[in-house]
């Protein structure tokens, strides 16, 4: 696992999303990007799902972007 360096892009993208105290889950659009870059719990993700309407489809892409976005940050988030 390497730590969190804030020179490189992913890093410092995960950072600004994870700690500020904003509700990422309102806006459909900030969800999704949330969903990418930090993830969802399995709980949230449920809530995500039914509030703006996803199938599952559309929750499994977010869900393998994630894991994606994990791997090209070199850290597990």
């Amino acid at each position: 696992m390497t730590k969190l360096d804030l020179n490189n892009p992913l890093h410092a993208l995960y950072s600004c999303m994870s700690f500020p105290s904003r509700d990422w889950s309102v806006n459909k659009q900030d969800a999704w990007m949330y969903g990418i870059v930090v993830g969802w719990s399995e709980v949230d993700a449920g809530v995500i799902e039914r509030r703006h309407r996803w199938d599952d489809a559309t929750m499994l892409r977010m869900k393998k972007l994630h894991e994606e976005f994990v791997v090209k940050c070199g850290f597990d988030v």
